[in-house]
């Protein structure tokens, strides 16, 4: 039985096609041109996306700026309404700003932390409930001190644990004010007695 033995033909497919891929090395393949000068305000920065956009004071589309053109010029981030000027450039069709130069001042870039709406003014207190309209939400404490009554919300409450209060209710809290100066009552606790 002499079998066939034809399996060696078949080499050398593939083997062409080297050679794609190596075309316009310099980033995309079209030369960046500047295409002119322009001065405009930061619109938006988004620093862990890596991009953002310029409004430009003559009008006209907003400008596309990206993260290293914005570390090439020594700065972090760009604070949304920080002064720029910055030159056009054209790559491939899409405009964007490089060679930045900030205007005035530098606006430190907010750290994505807003400042704290409230905070506690390391006041304990202790009081007796006024009223407090778990319907509606909210209530007020009449303090022992003698001070303003405490505004206490229903979400002070759960997080205190507590379901609700009633009126006549003895407790113990700390003070938090808000940015507007409203003090309220959190960290409540049953006062036994």
């Amino acid at each position: 039985g002499g079998g066939f033995g034809g399996g060696n033909r078949g080499g050398g497919f593939g083997g062409g096609g080297g050679g794609f891929g190596g075309r316009g090395g310099g980033g995309g393949g079209m030369p960046a041109q500047v295409v002119g000068q322009g001065k405009g305000v930061v619109k938006f920065f988004n620093a862990a996306k890596g991009f953002g956009f310029i409004q430009r004071e003559e009008g006209g589309d907003d400008v596309f700026v990206h993260i290293s053109s914005v570390e090439r010029a020594g700065l972090e981030g760009l604070a949304e309404g920080q002064q720029l000027e910055f030159q056009l450039v054209d790559r491939g069709g899409k405009i964007s700003a490089t060679d930045l130069v900030v205007v005035g001042d530098v606006i430190p870039v907010a750290k994505r932390e807003p400042a704290p709406q409230r905070q506690l003014t390391g006041e304990k207190a202790t009081g007796t409930v006024k009223f407090f309209n778990s319907m509606k939400g909210f209530g007020f404490i009449t303090r022992d001190d003698g001070q303003p009554d405490a505004f206490v919300h229903i979400s002070a409450v759960e997080r205190s644990g507590m379901s609700g209060l009633n009126e006549g209710d003895q407790v113990e809290f700390d003070i938090e004010v808000d940015r507007r100066g409203k003090y309220s009552a959190v960290n409540l606790q049953p006062r036994q007695g």
